[in-house]
Parts: structure tokens; C-alpha cells; sequence
């Protein structure tokens, strides 16, 4: 409605079948720049610079030991969001991801796209699922 197209990504542990994983959307603003929006905790996290960040910058930033910024408003049932818990919790959350995609500007889903590191046991899955470990590519999806 506003122009910015968004999508879901499931953030997933290491193992396979998970017990627990986080969703979140992934934001394509009209300049190109992505930004994660969390609505579980009413989140967005910012740079030291302020800048929004993506969530493959919040998965860089962990492995790096970056800190970022959270918006004041943040919070989980209303209760007090704690940034340390978000980043513990988030941590075992971005070793994959998963999304839907599409070949073109319509709605309909095209296929799903799990973004795994290099050399990731992918073999013994039920469903038919492309994997890809570009993270270029994963990321230029529509």
C-alpha cells in the first residue's frame, strides 16, 4: 500500500526437526534498502549511526559482537523488552532462513527458499524446498 514490499522469514535453529524458531518480516523499502521488522516484540533495531538495519545485518552483527539500538517503544505482552535476552534468544535463531517467493510482482508464491551455510545436511526432508547458501541470491528475492 505504501510501496514497500515485505515478506515473512522464518529464522531457524541448527537442527532439523526445530523445536522453537522466530518470524519476522523482511522489508524492501522503495530505495532498496532492507529493514527487519520483529511484531512479536513491536522491534526495529538501528546502527550506532541510526541507520535500520536488515536481518541479515542483525545475523552479521551477532557473529561480530556488534550491538545495535532498539526502538523505545519495543516490548513483548507490554512487558519491558530486554535487548540481551532479544540477541540470546535471536542467536540460535539466524543460522537459517526460510521464506516464500515469487518470479513477479504478484502475490502468489512461486516456490520456498531456505538459506543454509555451506555444507548444511540438507538430504531427508519431506518437503520440496530450494536451498541455496548465496547469500545473494536468498536476499534478492522478491
Amino acid at each position: 500500500m505504501n510501496g514497500i514490499r515485505a515478506r515473512i522469514v522464518t529464522c531457524k535453529p541448527y537442527e532439523e526437526p526445530f523445536e522453537d524458531c522466530h518470524v519476522v518480516v523482511d522489508c524492501l523499502m522503495p530505495s532498496g534498502t532492507r529493514i527487519m521488522l520483529d511484531p512479536t516484540y513491536r522491534l526495529y533495531l538501528t546502527d550506532d549511526s541510526g541507520k535500520y538495519i536488515s536481518l541479515a545485518e542483525l545475523r552479521e552483527g551477532i557473529i561480530a559482537g556488534k550491538t545495535f539500538h532498539h526502538n523505545a517503544n519495543s516490548s513483548y505482552n507490554g512487558a519491558n523488552f530486554n535487548y540481551h535476552d532479544y540477541i540470546e534468544y535471536m542467536t540460535k535463531n539466524v543460522f537459517r532462513f526460510n521464506t516464500n517467493y515469487n518470479q513477479d510482482d504478484t502475490d502468489s508464491v512461486f516456490s520456498e527458499i531456505e538459506l543454509v551455510p555451506i555444507g548444511y545436511a540438507t538430504k531427508g526432508y519431506s518437503k520440496v524446498i530450494q536451498f541455496t547458501t548465496d547469500r545473494d541470491y536468498f536476499w534478492d528475492m522478491g
